[in-house]
C-alpha cells in the first residue's frame, strides 16, 4: 500500500510539474471517524484563481493502532477493586472510593506527579491500613477481565501494523500487566504504555505525542482507540486520527475503512 500510494504521489507531481504556469497547494483535511487524505491541487500564476487540474485523494496508511485498555481491551469493573481494599481496610465502598478517587490521588498518579512508592504509602495513609503492592496488585487484578473479540480485532491488525496500549494508570499497571491480565500482555508485549510514564494523562496532547514517539511513528499514521469522548477529541487535537470505541463491530469496520482488515 505505502509503494502504491508513493509512486501515485511521484507520478502525479512529475505530470503536474510539467505545466509551467502552476504551482502547487498540498494540504490535509482531516473528519471525525474519516481517515487522512492529501488534496493535491493546481493553480494558475496567471490567474491568480484556483484552476483545478488535477485532484489525488489517497489514504495515509495506518502505521499504529493504539488501544485503550480499561473498557477496550479489558472489562473494568472499579466496583470489584473497591470491594477488594474495602474489606482489606475495613472501610465502606464509599469510603474506599473517596479516599482513592475523590481526593484525587488516582489522577496524580495517572499523570505521573508522584511515583509508585508514594502512590502505595498515600493509599495506606487514606485508608488507614497497609496496603501492600501485591494488596493493591489483586484488587486491579479482580477489576479486570479480558475483552476477547477486541483482542481478537487487535491480533489481526498487527499482521499489518504495529499495535500498543495507553492507558491512564500509575506505572504499577504496566509494569505488572502479565499478571494482572496475561492476554493483554502476549499479545502487546513491551507496548503497553502507563500515561504516568510520559508524566501527563490523557486526554493531554503531551501523553499522545511522547507514547507514539517512543514508537517511532507519526501522529497522521496512528489511530487512537478509546471509550471516551474527551479522549478521543485529545487524541485528534494532538494529530492522531481517532475512534469512539462502542463496540467490536464498529472497531472492526474503522479497522477495515483504514485497510487495516480484510472486508
Amino acid at each position: 500500500m505505502r509503494s502504491m500510494q508513493a509512486a501515485t504521489r511521484r507520478h502525479f507531481c512529475s505530470q503536474a510539474s510539467r505545466q509551467a504556469s502552476s504551482t502547487f497547494d498540498i494540504g490535509a483535511e482531516i473528519a471525525d471517524n474519516q481517515p487522512v487524505f492529501f488534496l493535491v491541487s493546481a493553480t494558475s500564476r496567471m490567474q491568480q484563481q484556483p484552476s483545478l487540474q488535477t485532484i489525488l485523494y489517497f489514504r495515509m496508511p495506518i502505521s499504529l493502532a493504539l488501544f485503550d485498555m480499561d473498557d477496550v481491551l479489558v472489562h473494568y469493573d472499579r466496583s470489584a477493586r473497591v470491594r477488594s481494599l474495602a474489606s482489606l481496610s475495613n472501610r465502606t465502598p464509599d469510603e474506599v472510593s473517596q479516599a482513592i478517587w475523590g481526593s484525587g490521588l488516582e489522577a496524580k498518579a495517572d499523570a505521573g506527579l508522584i511515583d509508585d512508592v508514594a502512590y502505595l504509602r498515600e493509599t495506606s495513609d487514606l485508608l488507614g491500613c497497609r496496603v501492600s503492592l501485591d494488596d493493591w496488585l489483586q484488587a486491579r487484578r479482580e477489576s479486570m477481565s479480558p475483552n476477547i473479540q477486541v483482542l481478537a480485532l487487535a491480533a489481526a491488525v498487527s499482521g499489518t501494523c504495529k499495535i500498543a496500549v495507553l492507558t491512564n494508570n500509575p506505572r504499577l499497571v504496566s509494569d505488572h500487566i502479565a499478571y494482572l491480565c496475561p492476554p493483554v500482555a502476549d499479545l502487546f508485549g513491551k507496548n503497553v504504555f502507563a500515561s504516568a510514564s510520559f508524566n501527563a494523562a490523557k486526554p493531554s496532547g503531551q501523553t499522545f505525542l511522547k507514547c507514539i514517539d517512543s514508537l517511532g511513528v507519526a501522529p497522521a499514521e496512528s489511530l487512537f482507540v478509546d471509550d471516551l469522548e474527551a479522549n478521543v477529541r485529545g487524541a485528534r487535537n494532538a494529530g492522531l486520527l481517532g475512534h469512539l470505541f462502542t463496540d467490536h463491530a464498529a472497531l472492526a469496520e474503522e479497522f477495515r475503512a483504514h485497510g487495516l482488515l480484510m472486508r
